[in-house]
C-alpha cells in the first residue's frame, strides 16, 4: 500500500486494503497509516478541484471530499493504540479538507496524553494560510 501511495496511485492502496479486509487479515498501524496517507492525498486533491470547478461540480466534490473524509474517520476511531504518526496523519487528512475546527480538536486530544508536536500545528497553519488566498 505504501508503494502505491508513493506512486500516487490512491485507489489502488484502498482497493487494496478493502480486499485484506474481506480476505481477513490482521491489520496493523502501518496498514492503517497506509489507508489515512491515501484518503489524505485525495481531500487535497479534491480541494483543488472544488476551486477549479463551477457551482454544479463543487457540490459533487464537496460530497465525495466529505465521505472519503468520513471513512478516515471511521479507521482513525477503530485504531485502538494511536501512535503519533497516526494522529499526524489524520490530522493531515482533516486539515487538508479544510475540517480546521476538528483538526485543533484532534489536537487538544493528542497534547492531553502526549507532547506537543510542532508538525501538525505546521500543516494546520499551512492551510489556513492557502485557504485565505481563496476566499
Amino acid at each position: 500500500m505504501n508503494g502505491f501511495n508513493k506512486e500516487n496511485n490512491i485507489l489502488k492502496t484502498l482497493n487494496l486494503f478493502n480486499q485484506m479486509k474481506l480476505d481477513g487479515f490482521v491489520l496493523d498501524l502501518i496498514a492503517y497509516l497506509c489507508v489515512l496517507k491515501a484518503l489524505s492525498k485525495i481531500g487535497d486533491e479534491s480541494i483543488c478541484q472544488i476551486n477549479c470547478y463551477g457551482v454544479s461540480e463543487m457540490s459533487i466534490q464537496a460530497i465525495e471530499l466529505y465521505r472519503l473524509v468520513d471513512g478516515a474517520r471511521s479507521i482513525f476511531k477503530n485504531i485502538q493504540i494511536k501512535p503519533e504518526q497516526i494522529y499526524d496523519t489524520m490530522i493531515n487528512c482533516l486539515s487538508r479538507a479544510s475540517f480546521f475546527d476538528e483538526t485543533q480538536e484532534l489536537i487538544d486530544e493528542y497534547e492531553c496524553y502526549h507532547s506537543p508536536v510542532s508538525t501538525m500545528y505546521f500543516e494546520k497553519r499551512f492551510r489556513l494560510d492557502v485557504q485565505s488566498i481563496f476566499l
